[in-house]
């Protein structure tokens, strides 16, 4: 499956932020001149294009604390990585680690920053474990849904950015 989501329900005295405990959205993944994910439209935007596998990491956070690990596979925008998460994590942030910034240690308390590559999707019996869908994967999913019924479709309009 190429398609993956969150369902977030908003309260009055909440306020959106891309700045977690650990991890902080920068921006989106743009991938310019890379595979398309299998939900785009033609042509594809930068951000609905994937992640190269054994050239990128991303870094995670859940429950067991923050992680980091190379896109060992990408079956449709789906990515696999030794990137730990568990039941319960799913829909959680997932960040491309830009080559050159640190990578989340204790010495810096765990914390990273960088575009977003995804959200967490589960776990399988392959290896690696740990499944990922892609935030190409969703942009270009979004997209085709608002294209093919601009009024109707709820979430169509997301955008990321970059909030403190």
């Amino acid at each position: 499956m190429t398609k993956d989501y969150m369902v977030i329900e908003l309260v009055p005295q909440v306020t959106l932020s891309s700045q977690g405990p650990y991890l902080k959205q920068t921006g989106e993944v743009k991938v310019p001149g890379g595979t398309v994910s299998p939900n785009a439209l033609n042509p594809a935007l930068d951000n609905e294009r994937l992640l190269a596998t054994g050239a990128n990491e991303i870094i995670t956070s859940g429950q067991t604390g923050v992680w980091y690990g190379t896109v060992m596979d990408n079956a449709n925008g789906v990515y696999r990585s030794p990137a730990v998460n568990m039941k319960g994590d799913s829909g959680g942030p997932a960040i491309w680690h830009v080559p050159g910034s640190d990578l989340p240690s204790q010495a810096n308390g765990f914390q990273a920053s960088g575009p977003w590559a995804g959200i967490t999707k589960g776990i399988t019996l392959a290896l690696p474990p740990f499944l990922y869908t892609s935030s190409a994967n969703i942009l270009a999913d979004l997209r085709a849904r608002d294209a093919a019924t601009p009024a109707g479709v709820y979430g169509a309009g997301f955008e990321v950015t970059a909030n403190p």
